[in-house]
């Protein structure tokens, strides 16, 4: 039996179910990546083979954390019994590493497989076999000796479509020939040439380097791209719903057997690609999996319960039910939209939608309990020279206070201001370069000791436009008085001083409802274009694209000068970081951080503690709610000191006019029945409770369906429950109530029949402790018809643009006076 063949025998055991699952105990520090993380009920296990070269492998135990019912996601990959990566230099992996690819090929024993693997597009050139590989492609016809091989490079073959060319340059492999004449083969300039019609480093989800700590365990998050994403790896496309994950060890002998102390070149090449590890992936099918024939019922609404509603949408249609199509939308905008005349029949948002005298009747059912999270993707750097176990691996603790946020916010730190390498502000010269240098945030986070200086965010990715998440992110910040006073102006016990030009902005106390861009300033650098705030800190079009882009490690920042760039020279996006030197995060939803597998801060609460955003936490947020002024509508008290509870926890509700059609009301009420029934079952299928949601507690639950009774038969709703006694917090929601917020004690004016205000939640059973980077189910990013990021594309950001960057209009030309 071939070594190839021995790998597929030991897939197709896993695959009949003898699967194990390697339980590692955790590690006595949550600083990185040595914990143990959850798996889904599809996790596979799989080994190493002898090595090729010298290496012995047989000693590796990988574990995919999750292997079905897959779409575009972060996947936890982890492993254990590995040789240590030895470090030479700034590369903490030179030897005795893992290189991990997707590949779309039928058959992983087939000679021509390895030509199905999306690699060779990061900034690592991995397509080119090395001269020494005894041959370089299976389809060429010779015996490679004929060719030149630092000419060669095993081509890319797509699902459909035509194959890249046998030759070409790949670097550091210079370029001498493409060939005899008779294979007529035509070279591109570069390996990055070849592949550019299918993906780029830009775009590809290869991992070049992923690192084994000293005890021999490591972990990475591989990002699964659908045909959506990858069309020319078709994954979970018509007819090719599996796909594979690939995984090579590299060792630390080269062909002669001997050990060396640097293992670079292409997974690729023939004998290297002979220690392969496939695992396949089975993904859902991606694409509208309603019937296009039935019209919809529309809804639009919040981000926070776009995770769960194309969730639940394939199980809502099924046996014929009905369609619920879906579109993200501003809080604000939904309620306009349900009180129009020809708007939704129903909307989710967090904040009440209250409607005039003359408007519809609404009532509101609380469908999904989620949080605000700030999502990090960070791995250890440590300067040259230096040792240090945790180089290149994951951190998975980062501890944030609601003024190191505001700072983050505001453009305050010297590098996130255009120009900041060549001058500064007179009035920031004091201010820290970059959040990694902020002796508050070293206070708070003391794994970050050692931590190589030059390392650092490239900013905090938010979305542009105004929401409800944005404002609870302000109402936290301003309910803590150190954060309040320094963006009023007073310096933090270091001296650092909030940038100018967002005092106006707070004078009022008022809490923004968007993450505006006060500083406007442009760099103007010598021969060369200038560059101005939105190209050093973009806005992401959501904040699903902001967490989606964290797990990338690419904050699309367009300050990359190239002088050779066409039609002239002009700035251009840094590609995304390398795995083993990332630094990324933002702000995002909680559904959205585990779909993508990122760890997520620790915030802390009035209560003074760091929490994570675990189900308790989140839990114990949703209790310490107050009533909004809305029948039915509770809001979060950023004042409330409640130990435990996570200080962005919220809650999502459905809001219904009861003067919709009989048959309308009845389908909106059986989607919110089946949201809060079947739909708050944990789980990665459809139709199931993504991660980074929390099981509604039995009280929300009750008032839903009470809410869907009065939609469907508007009518009165009765009471469920008691109502709660006031929340325990230390003061009142703030002086920026949400929109549409009115009086406690006011009476709804729409005539809409009470509803009842919730009782106080009470926890179901739950699981110990889960942070919210467990993994998740999704949809594909763009799917036709209900995709998620489809709809938060170009459309949402030009309706959001003039909101969002307010002062864009009005700033002045040329620099600062």
């Amino acid at each position: 039996m071939t070594r190839r063949a021995l790998a597929l025998a030991v897939l197709l055991f896993a695959l009949v179910g003898l699967v194990t699952v390697d339980v590692r105990p955790p590690a006595a520090t949550a600083a990185v990546d040595d914990e143990q993380d959850p798996v889904t009920d599809s996790a596979m296990t799989v080994h190493g083979l002898p090595g090729e070269f010298g290496d012995d492998f047989t000693g590796l135990t990988i574990t995919v954390a999750q292997t079905k019912a897959l779409t575009s996601q972060g996947v936890v990959v982890s492993w254990t019994g590995g040789k240590p990566s030895v470090r030479r230099g700034d590369d903490p992996a030179a030897t005795n590493y893992l290189q991990l690819m997707q590949c779309w090929g039928p058959d992983p024993a087939a000679p021509d497989f390895r030509e199905t693997c999306q690699v060779g597009g990061s900034s690592v050139p991995a397509r080119a076999p090395s001269a020494m590989d005894p041959r370089c492609s299976d389809e060429v016809g010779k015996p490679c000796e004929s060719l030149p091989m630092d000419a060669q490079m095993v081509p890319f073959r797509p699902v459909e479509g035509k194959p890249t060319p046998h030759g070409g340059a790949a670097q550091p492999w210079p370029r001498k020939a493409c060939g005899p004449p008779e294979l007529k083969v035509t070279c591109p300039s570069t390996e990055a040439d070849v592949l550019a019609d299918y993906y780029s480093v830009y775009t590809t989800n290869e991992i070049p380097k992923a690192v084994t700590a000293a005890d021999g365990t490591g972990r990475v998050v591989f990002e699964m791209q659908t045909d959506v994403e990858a069309p020319h790896l078709g994954c979970g496309s018509p007819g090719h719903l599996t796909c594979w994950l690939v995984i090579v060890p590299r060792g630390d002998h080269d062909r002669s057997k001997n050990p060396t102390e640097q293992i670079e070149g292409s997974p690729l090449g023939a004998r290297v690609f002979q220690d392969a590890i496939p695992v396949p992936l089975q993904f859902q099918p991606v694409g509208a999996f309603c019937s296009l024939e039935r019209a919809e019922r529309r809804t639009t609404g919040t981000e926070l319960v776009a995770g769960a509603m194309l969730s639940w949408q394939p199980a809502l249609c099924e046996n014929d039910g009905p369609v619920f199509g879906y579109s993200t939308a501003a809080d604000d905008n939904a309620g306009r939209q349900v009180l129009a005349p020809d708007g939704p029949g129903l909307v989710f948002t967090s904040d009440p939608v209250v409607s005039p005298p003359d408007g519809p009747r609404l009532v509101h059912a609380p469908v999904a309990l989620s949080a605000v999270v700030i999502a990090f993707n960070i791995d250890f750097r440590v300067d040259p020279g230096t040792t240090d176990s945790r180089a290149g691996r994951m951190l998975r603790e980062v501890n944030l206070t609601p003024r190191l946020v505001a700072k983050l916010l505001t453009q305050s730190y010297k590098r996130d201001i255009p120009g900041s390498n060549q001058q500064v502000y007179e009035y920031l010269q004091d201010n820290p370069r970059t959040l990694r240098l902020d002796p508050e945030f070293i206070e708070a986070n003391p794994q970050f000791d050692g931590f190589t200086a030059i390392a650092t965010f490239d900013g905090l990715m938010v979305p542009i436009g105004n929401s409800a998440i944005a404002r609870e992110v302000w109402r936290w910040i301003l309910a803590d008085p150190d954060a309040r006073a320094w963006l009023e102006g007073k310096p933090d016990e270091h001296g650092m001083v909030v940038n100018k030009e967002y005092l106006p902005l707070f004078a009022t106390g008022s809490a923004p409802t968007n993450f505006p861009r006060e500083d406007l300033n442009c760099d103007t650098p010598p021969k060369q274009d200038k560059y101005c705030a939105l190209d050093l800190r973009p806005y992401q079009g959501s904040f699903a694209e902001a967490g989606y882009q964290t797990l990338r490690a690419d904050a699309k920042n367009r300050t990359s000068w190239d002088p050779n760039a066409f039609p002239k020279a002009a700035y251009k996006a840094f590609p995304p970081q390398q795995v083993t030197q990332r630094f990324a995060a933002s702000i995002t939803d909680a559904a959205t951080a585990a779909r993508y597998g990122l760890f997520t801060a620790r915030l802390r609460n009035r209560a003074g503690e760091f929490v994570a955003p675990t189900d308790q936490s989140v839990l114990a947020a949703a209790a310490a709610t107050v009533p909004s002024g809305t029948a039915g509508v509770r809001e979060i008290d950023p004042k409330a000191s409640i130990p435990g509870a996570y200080p962005l926890g919220m809650v999502t509700y459905a809001v219904g006019d009861t003067t919709e059609e009989q048959a309308a009301r009845r389908d909106y009420a059986n989607l919110i029945r089946y949201a809060v029934g079947t739909g708050q079952n944990p789980g990665v299928q459809r139709g199931q409770l993504p991660g980074g949601y929390v099981p509604l507690p039995d009280g929300l639950r009750a008032e839903a369906r009470a809410a869907a009774e009065a939609l469907e038969k508007a009518k009165p709703i009765v009471s469920p429950t008691p109502t709660p006694p006031e929340s325990g917090g230390t003061g009142s929601p703030g002086e920026s109530a949400g929109p549409g917020s009115t009086p406690e004690s006011a009476v709804p004016a729409d005539g809409a029949p009470p509803v009842a205000a919730p009782a106080t939640p009470v926890a179901p059973a739950l699981p110990s402790s889960t942070p919210v980077a467990a993994l998740t189910q999704g949809q594909p990013l763009g799917s036709i018809r209900y995709a998620l990021l489809g709809a938060l594309g170009l459309g949402a950001v030009a309706a959001l643009a003039g909101p969002a960057v307010r002062r864009i209009g009005r700033r002045r030309a040329g620099g600062r006076s």
